[in-house]
């Protein structure tokens, strides 16, 4: 279900795709040409594990542009130069000048080319959104040729790996070859089947409105039944097999040992209703391992304080543990900042979340008994710096620009009183690039942190020569320090 006009990066290291939208009332400028009042264009750099990048462009931070002219030729340029505003800083330099898109209609993703860094050096080449190689800060380079995805990667030493994909009309399996030792072609296959020979026990082909019955658009007649990967087959002829439920989610594992894992999912559908519009929020419920694919070993339970919608406030995911016979082992309370479900409801094409959104703030351990809080850890975040742009620089509301922890208290609950340490963090803010040169560290004490018993503090290499885009090492370690108190 997710959109196939965006780039995936399949067998390769990532994927990268401009997003341009915008908001606002409707303007028109001639026969079918309606351009919006407000535009932005930011970048996502997804890897092949689901991480996401964000990048803005660096010529405005990331503003919101307003349309003074709804029949010009192109929207606002955001130059060649992205970086993230996560804390990772990461950069994009594009081959070409990026345009904001005026029109609201028509395609509003663009595939870039370009180089991509990391903070540790590491540089991806882009071509039309697809990585064709990546170097690291020491030379070492892995090159992919892609025709319409990734079928060669070649290593630093020439070593190959080839993948044959699957046509779906005489292979249904992708073929991925590389050389083992001695020279021996060693083989693993990606085999595909349809969604219907592939549920696990208990699910079965429904149709788009049997999963959202809630949706008044979703088809009575139209089955959802893609292709998924069935099993994977090693070169020792070992596999995993692969499950799915009603809606196309992994829901059973089976490993080459015997064993097997399940995912359980929102029950029911996970449309959820903000009294004006529906949106689709699902997520893993629970889990269990068996030792055997049928001897249930163990669970794992994950609630949410918002399972079922718009509550706004924050968010805390309860984690138990249990054991076969559904005794509880033990239990953690992770506390996140904001609610992902109320975010489907507030962005807009030109919106960013909440500048703390998704961080946690809180971690709780129990006993076995689910009530007696065992250990406490609370961290403190805050933004780099302010947005420049925003019209309330420090406002919960604001966008994020580099959160990252100011100090963390570790409470020890199991003793009375309690035992409470603390550590503060400093970075060096010469340049944007998050990099924590101070750690103090508070002992123990009763009820509030004791006394300071060490420092760390670290220098990094700032010169241009070394952060600039040539080489792009933003976190380079010049001198660690380590003091008592």
């Amino acid at each position: 279900m997710a959109n196939p006009w965006v780039p995936k990066s399949g067998y390769g290291p990532g994927a990268l795709v401009a997003r341009r939208s915008g908001y606002g009332p409707i303007q028109s400028c001639g026969i079918n040409r309606y351009i919006y009042q407000q535009t932005l264009t930011r970048l996502t750099f997804t890897v092949a594990d689901g991480t996401e990048y964000e990048l803005r462009d660096q010529l405005t931070g990331g503003a919101p542009a307003t349309v003074a002219n709804p029949c010009a030729s192109s929207g606002a340029s955001r130059g060649t130069v992205f970086i993230t505003a996560d804390g990772t800083a990461a950069t994009f330099t594009s081959d070409a000048v990026v345009y904001d898109k005026l029109q609201s209609t028509g395609g509003s993703l663009l595939f870039l080319s370009g180089y991509l860094m990391l903070r540790d050096g590491t540089r991806y080449r882009i071509d039309g959104g697809a990585v064709t190689w990546i170097r690291d800060r020491n030379g070492n380079k892995l090159s992919m040729s892609a025709n319409g995805g990734v079928t060669t990667i070649t290593d630093s030493l020439n070593r190959h790996v080839t993948i044959t994909p699957a046509d779906f009309v005489n292979t249904f399996s992708d073929q991925i070859t590389v050389k083992g030792f001695g020279g021996a072609t060693r083989t693993i296959l990606v085999n595909y089947t349809t969604l219907n020979n592939a549920l696990r026990t208990g699910y079965s082909i429904q149709t788009y409105h049997g999963l959202f019955p809630e949706l008044s658009n979703a088809s009575q007649y139209t089955q959802w039944n893609p292709w998924v990967v069935s099993s994977i087959t090693l070169p020792n002829n070992q596999q995993y097999q692969l499950k799915y439920n009603s809606f196309a989610e992994l829901a059973r594992v089976v490993l080459p040992t015997g064993g097997a894992i399940e995912y359980d999912y929102t029950a029911g559908s996970g449309a959820i209703f903000d009294g004006v519009d529906y949106q689709i929020y699902r997520r893993v419920t629970e889990r269990r391992v068996y030792a055997d694919a049928v001897n249930l070993e163990s669970k794992t339970t994950y609630s949410s304080s918002c399972p079922a919608g718009p509550c706004g406030g924050n968010t805390v995911i309860t984690i138990d543990q249990l054991s076969a016979s559904g005794t509880l082992l033990s239990r953690a309370k992770h506390y996140f900042y904001g609610d992902a479900a109320n975010s489907l409801f507030t962005a807009t094409g030109i919106s960013y979340p909440p500048r703390l959104d998704g961080r946690e703030y809180q971690t709780e351990a129990y006993a076995a008994d689910g009530i007696t809080l065992l250990r406490r850890s609370q961290s403190t975040w805050a933004n780099r710096a302010s947005v420049s742009w925003w019209w309330n620089p420090g406002d919960v509301s604001e966008p994020p620009n580099d959160p990252r922890i100011t100090d963390t208290t570790s409470t020890l609950a199991d003793v009375s009183p309690n035992l409470v340490s603390k550590q503060t963090f400093g970075y060096d803010d010469s340049v944007p690039f998050n990099n924590r040169n101070d750690i103090k560290e508070f002992g123990f004490g009763n009820g509030t942190p004791g006394s300071l018993v060490r420092e760390t503090t670290t220098s990094f290499v700032t010169s241009s020569t070394y952060t600039g885009t040539s080489v792009h090492l933003r976190s380079l370690p010049l001198q660690v320090s380590v003091y008592d108190a």
